[in-house]
């Protein structure tokens, strides 16, 4: 069976951007903070697998500065996407200003997911052999499934 790490944080990304979507259409208050919470859950999974799993491989197989580089990029995103999520938590619902700020917070997502695209998707394809990104993928999923 193989375990396509790549492509399975790439669905992550898909899948919160998906929940932030949902989340401007619902008026429903509680579904909101539910999905909300979601978000906050999925977004925590996802900066953990990279700093846990993901750099660590790179860092392994020769990436050394590089790697680092690029963890400090995903960490900064993940502090400003830290900052942003308490105060959409404190909007109130059902408000212009509400669905302004998701759909902002939605597009700072877009903007990290396409320069993760572009560097550490890209990084792990080009230095990673298969069978070392089929063992990444196994990891990625142990690791989440302990994370949820």
């Amino acid at each position: 069976m193989s375990h396509d790490p790549i492509g399975r944080l790439a669905a992550d990304q898909r899948a919160v951007r998906d929940l932030l979507d949902e989340l401007v259409e619902h008026d429903d208050n509680s579904m909101r903070s539910e999905l909300l919470q979601r978000v906050e859950r999925e977004l925590d999974v996802h900066a953990r697998i990279k700093q846990e799993v993901i750099h660590p491989a790179l860092v392994q197989s020769g990436g050394g500065e590089d790697a680092d580089r690029q963890l400090r990029v995903c960490e900064e995103h993940y502090a400003v996407e830290r900052m942003l999520l308490p105060d959409l938590k404190r909007t109130e619902p059902g408000t212009p200003e509400f669905a302004a700020r998701v759909r902002a917070f939605r597009e700072m997502l877009e903007q990290h997911a396409r320069e993760e695209d572009d560097a550490l998707f890209e990084r792990a394809r080009s230095q990673l052999t298969p069978e070392q990104l089929d063992e990444l993928g196994r990891s990625i999923t142990a690791r989440r499934a302990q994370l949820r």
